[in-house]
């Protein structure tokens, strides 16, 4: 049985983050609201969709389990600091899948945020706004994931292995495309999203992908029916922090960068953050002996 990460880890924190939802709810009644418009992939809105159901974010209470995957906890926290800082608008979601749009949407202003984090490289020099680091510089460690009948590929231990493979991603992913190519692989293929990839490595066409590890009991992932598996005792380690984006220019932007500061301090100082990392897998349990194979 895996063990919950609590609703918020103080009963203090909990009846603020209730509170707030009746405030919500009772502010949504008396007058009309402006609302926090969130941007996310498609599939990270309907696995945390599939893994939240009706629950209001404040009130879900994270448990592991074939949903609570890195994108989707990151979307689940987004909403839970917002409540937690104090934001009592609607939040209401949008589906965009190309990365490059997630973000002009956001400096046009026709989005308030995004639900997932972003590599700070990725956001700096942008008229956008950023929040503290949710993931640290350091903390980003990725897992190759192949198909499971890639024998080649899950025989492989060491840079020199991996070195004999192909990969395949996006070059928007600047620090996934960056390390994949300091790796010096036989060849890097580039894909224009992220299914596009999940295809190709599980026909065998190329031979892993890049992805965090999964919250799944044997760390596989799942797309379209296809199931790709990690090349077990290793692991790449990403350099850099990752953060929200925030518009400056959406309506509601400044009280939702507010809010969002304040719910995210909370929560860091409680470890929230951490443990809901450590649920979706993405962060390796301690004593984990997986090698890290990159410079």
């Amino acid at each position: 049985m895996q063990k919950a990460c609590g609703r918020i880890p103080t009963e203090l924190l909990y009846r603020s983050m209730r509170n707030t939802a009746c405030l919500a709810l009772l502010l949504c009644l008396i007058w009309p609201v402006s609302a926090a418009t969130i941007v996310a992939p498609t599939d990270v809105i309907r696995d945390y969709q599939s893994m939240v159901g009706t629950t209001p974010p404040e009130l879900y209470e994270l448990r592991r389990n074939a949903y609570s995957r890195r994108d989707a906890v990151e979307l689940l926290l987004t909403c839970q600091a917002l409540r937690l800082g104090g934001y009592t608008a609607p939040i209401r979601f949008v589906a965009i899948d190309p990365y490059p749009r997630r973000l002009a949407e956001l400096q046009t202003g026709r989005a308030t945020l995004t639900g997932n984090t972003s590599w700070l490289a990725d956001l700096q020099g942008r008229p956008l706004d950023v929040s503290p680091a949710l993931i640290e510089s350091g903390q980003f460690e990725a897992a190759l994931f192949t198909a499971p009948d890639n024998h080649r590929a899950l025989r492989s231990q060491t840079l020199a292995d991996i070195q004999q493979l192909s990969a395949v991603s996006h070059r928007t992913w600047t620090a996934d495309w960056q390390v994949l190519q300091s790796l010096r692989l036989a060849r890097l293929d580039a894909a224009p999203q992220w299914v596009s990839m999940v295809r190709m490595v599980a026909s065998k066409r190329t031979d892993f992908l890049l992805a965090p590890f999964q919250p799944s009991e044997d760390g596989s992932l799942s797309e379209e029916g296809r199931r790709l598996v990690p090349i077990s005792g290793i692991k790449l380690v990403l350099p850099g922090s990752r953060h929200l984006a925030i518009s400056r220019t959406a309506p509601d932007a400044s009280a939702a960068r507010q809010a969002l500061e304040k719910g995210l301090a909370l929560m860091h100082a409680s470890k929230l953050i951490s443990r809901a990392y450590q649920v979706s897998g993405f962060f390796l349990p301690q004593g984990d002996r997986r090698v890290r194979i990159n410079p």
